[in-house]
């Protein structure tokens, strides 16, 4: 710094007077003068004094202005002067000092990058000798607990199986407390196993899923532990409900023991519903060979097992509303006898009036002479259907279920017992004799020693028409009593049951009711359409405009009880012919094995047969029937009223050729004549029919796309789908076979149903007919 500045921030440091007067500017201040001053004042400084302050004087002309605000307005001018001459001629020096000095030190950059990089590379060689000792041993560590694991897993699923193996020996025994606590046990041991598995290290487990094949392994083991622990924690929760439900000690009411059952069947259907997806998911092929068939059926039981549950907690709240949870109900209970076949499923030949109180039959009233009893009761005089009149014109209650649609049948039913005499009631149930007979194979026989007689399986329908036809008091002339008698006791069994007999007991009854052994009709709108949604209902089922439909019923009209010996065989052969119109052809077989004269079998069977088909379907030819005598047949009186029902049938018509009938009846089509056969022979009957809609024709692949989907054997969508609904009469099983011909042109796409063999142009099939079925087969062009 010049040494003239530097004189001048001395000069800044020293004690002025306060005020310096005025300074027109800093710029006409005579430095020269002020340092001579200051020479001068320095010199008179007193001796032996140093720090005396020295006194300098202002020129008077620079008097008003502060002398402290001038001396920094000086130096901020000399300073900004100062940087400017020092960045223009000293930066551009440094600068080019700065860059030379950078490029002089990039040589000891990389010779410090040589020494790093040596040092590095001796890291890396350490790393990686390291590695490869530590990585073997820790991969070993990992296999080891993957065995170990393995081994665990294995050692627990056998300890889980002998669980369910233990519980499922209990149910058998009915024990459903001991076989819920094996099942808890066995859900606590799958529960392990899955702990098992995490405890292997996560990265490994993310390594094995993406490794193909063992990934859909480990997936697969995964899936089933988790299925496993869910349902045996279902089980053991259903089990639970079970021993509940059959506690001698529990004295709850059967619809309040429905609730419980329904309610621990709501609480596990979730869980459930779980593991049928996981298992679900995993692929077969990571399943090992031995395994995969059982598997596969487990795969496709399981969603089965989650539709029944969901079917079983509805069924038991539209049984806990039928049985009367929130009021009481009652009910007409009929019983048929399909030995004497009728639309519904026998001839009435006994009826009982029960009152229910919350499932629990609080009363039950057995008429002694059963439908009979109520025939002097009947004001209304109504006309038989026509082929009734081959035994009376007058139309009572004992053949009131003339019409294959039950619902109809049980309205009917209901009005000529209340018209008889009979209080009003919440509806009908049919009873199949068929039914008392199963039950009875599993309750065990019951004892009647009033009758001289044990009724089993085997000769229950045999003993009971006896009893009722022959051996009965004539003076007393109640036949039905032994049914009324016989009622209350085999309720009783049904209630005392063994907790094992429980399962024996559900199984008849759902099975009595895919045969429709047994029948159900509500008089509250809810109720009745909940039966019908699960098939309690015996309903003609209503069918879309192109679908094909058949029902064949038999009505025994004074054929006495042949019916039991009669074998039926249905043919239905199925023309699609040019056009799309489609041409059935109907056989029906009726063979006689009884014997001339042997009692209730050994006489003619007499039947009138009704065909029912889709409304609007044209009749070609009948052959085969035979009607009896017409002076056999009684006519009404002038004054019977014809019954609604058959008035809104709408007109008949016949077919001259063959005297076959022709009506409607509950949205169908109605071919109705008589077949007769005699002990030891056979009668065939035909129809043939045009069905009142035709299919459209399978269009050809024009487009070399379409050929070249066909050559590779892509399955195209149909363009002509045909398809058949057979309903089963109830108190009948036949042989029913079919066959379907179609013109060369269509190829079989594909098909649905109980389809046996499939040929270049039509399709075979037989079954026996003992639920309804339906047929579905899709066409596509063969060219």
């Amino acid at each position: 710094m010049p040494k003239k500045i530097k004189k001048i921030e001395k000069v800044l440091e020293m004690k002025t007077a306060p005020n310096m007067g005025e300074h027109p500017s800093p710029h006409v201040l005579n430095l020269k003068k002020v340092i001579a001053k200051k020479n001068v004042a320095e010199a008179a400084r007193l001796p032996g004094n140093p720090r005396t302050p020295i006194k300098l004087e202002i020129p008077a002309k620079h008097a008003g202005i502060n002398r402290l605000t001038f001396v920094r307005a000086r130096i901020a001018f000399v300073k900004c002067v100062r940087n400017l001459f020092s960045f223009l001629f000293r930066a551009p020096v440094k600068l080019f000092g700065n860059f030379s000095l950078g490029i002089l030190a990039i040589p000891r950059f990389f010779k410090f990058l040589r020494f790093a990089f040596a040092d590095c590379k001796k890291l890396v060689s350490f790393g990686a000798l390291a590695f490869l000792f530590i990585l073997p041993l820790q991969t070993f560590s990992y296999y080891e607990s993957l065995r170990e694991a393995e081994k665990a897993t294995l050692q627990i699923a056998e300890e889980a199986y002998a669980n369910l193996s233990a519980g499922s020996m209990e149910i058998m025994s009915a024990d459903f407390s001991g076989a819920a606590d094996n099942f808890s046990e066995a859900a606590r041991v799958f529960s392990r196993s899955g702990e098992e598995i995490g405890q292997i290290n996560s990265v490994v487990l993310n390594l094995l899923r993406t490794m193909p094949g063992e990934g859909e392994k480990l997936e697969a083991g995964e899936a089933l532990l988790f299925a496993g622990e869910k349902l045996t924690l279902a089980g053991e929760k259903v089990l639970r409900g079970l021993a509940d439900f059959s506690a001698a000690e529990n004295d709850k009411k059967l619809t309040e023991k429905l609730k419980i059952l329904r309610d621990y069947l709501s609480a596990v259907l979730p869980d459930v519903a779980a593991a049928s997806d996981k298992v679900y998911g995993v692929k077969i092929r990571a399943v090992p060979e031995d395994k995969r068939e059982v598997f596969q059926i487990l795969q496709g039981k399981l969603p089965q097992l989650v539709s029944s549950m969901k079917n079983l907690i509805s069924v038991s709240d539209l049984f806990i509303k039928f049985l009367g949870d929130e009021m009481d109900k009652r009910y007409l209970v009929i019983f048929q006898n399909p030995g004497e076949i009728r639309p519904t499923g026998g001839f009435i030949g006994s009826l009982a009036l029960v009152d229910f109180d919350r499932g629990e039959i609080k009363n039950m009233e057995v008429p002694g002479g059963g439908s009979y009893d109520f025939q002097g009761s009947l004001k209304e005089r109504i006309a038989s259907p026509e082929p009734l009149q081959l035994i009376a014109a007058r139309w009572q209650l004992q053949d009131a279920n003339w019409f294959f649609d039950f619902p109809t049948s049980a309205q009917k039913i209901k009005w000529f017992y209340e018209k008889s005499g009979g209080p009003t009631v919440d509806g009908v149930i049919a009873v199949n004799a068929d039914l008392i007979a199963d039950l009875l194979a599993v309750v065990g026989p019951i004892e009647m020693p009033e009758y001289g007689k044990i009724l089993t399986k085997e000769n229950f329908i045999e003993e009971i028409q006896r009893a009722v036809e022959i051996e009965y008091d004539k003076v007393e002339n109640k036949p039905k009593k032994i049914i009324g008698d016989m009622a209350p006791k085999l309720i009783a069994k049904l209630i005392a049951a063994e907790p094992k007999q429980f399962g024996e007991i559900l199984t008849t009854l759902i099975r009595a009711q895919r045969e429709k052994n047994i029948l159900l009709y509500s008089s509250f709108p809810e109720i009745e359409h909940e039966i019908k949604n699960f098939g309690w209902g015996g309903e003609i089922k209503s069918v879309p405009e192109k679908v094909d439909y058949l029902a064949v019923v038999n009505t025994n009209i004074a054929g006495q009880k042949t019916d039991r010996v009669i074998k039926q065989t249905v043919n239905l052969e199925t023309d699609i012919v040019e056009g799309g119109y489609i041409k059935n052809r109907l056989t029906v077989t009726r063979e006689h094995e009884g014997i001339k004269r042997e009692l209730f079998t050994g006489v003619r069977n007499v039947d009138y047969l009704r065909v029912y088909v889709p409304m609007g379907s044209t009749l070609i030819s009948a052959t085969g029937f035979e009607a009896p005598p017409a002076n056999l047949f009684e006519k009404p009186d002038s004054d019977y009223k014809i019954d609604m029902d058959l008035k809104n049938s709408g007109e008949s018509s016949v077919d001259v050729s063959s005297g076959t009938i022709i009506s409607n009846e509950s949205g169908k089509t109605v071919f109705g004549n008589w077949v007769q056969v005699d002990p030891g022979e056979t009668a065939t009957v035909t129809l043939e029919y045009i069905l009142p809609f035709r299919l459209s024709l399978p269009v050809p692949g024009k487009s070399w796309w379409d050929n070249f989907e066909k050559k590779l054997g892509r399955q195209k969508e149909p363009n002509a789908v045909y398809q058949l609904l057979v309903q089963k009469q109830s108190g009948v099983l036949s042989n029913f076979t079919s066959s379907l011909n179609f013109p060369r042109e269509w190829e079989l796409a594909w098909q649905s149903g109980n389809v046996a063999k499939v040929n270049a142009a039509s399709t075979d099939s037989e079954s026996r007919l003992d639920s309804d079925e339906f047929y579905l087969f899709g066409f596509i062009s063969a060219y």
